[in-house]
């Protein structure tokens, strides 16, 4: 039987610093406008790619791309464009959302 007892006393913070993360106490939620800018960037990769990911396993391999105008199989197409700049404009929205006024 592996005994990993001994890993839980290890630490990489020193001592002051893990009595600080233990109190919580000056933890802060962010608005999303608050975030930097590469956050944003990310958001909208990760939300493209469930856009690529619905248009391979469900469009395209079902057919369903024969009911959508414009829609080319297996390359980019209007279809794409569309979803990355609605995308696009809902994380700008949401970026320049003032945090008084939530929504």
């Amino acid at each position: 039987m592996l005994d990993l007892k001994c890993a839980l006393r290890i630490t990489i913070f020193p001592n002051g610093l893990q009595d600080h993360l233990k109190k919580g106490e000056n933890m802060e939620t962010l608005s999303f406008q608050q975030l930097p800018l590469v956050v944003k960037i990310a958001m909208w990769v990760v939300f493209n790619n469930a856009w690529w990911s619905i248009e391979e396993f469900v469009i395209d391999r079902h057919g369903l791309w024969k009911y959508m105008p414009y829609y080319r199989v297996a390359e980019a197409c209007v279809w794409d464009l569309a979803v990355g700049l609605i995308i696009a404009v809902a994380i700008w929205r949401v970026s320049r959302r003032s945090s008084t006024h939530p929504a």
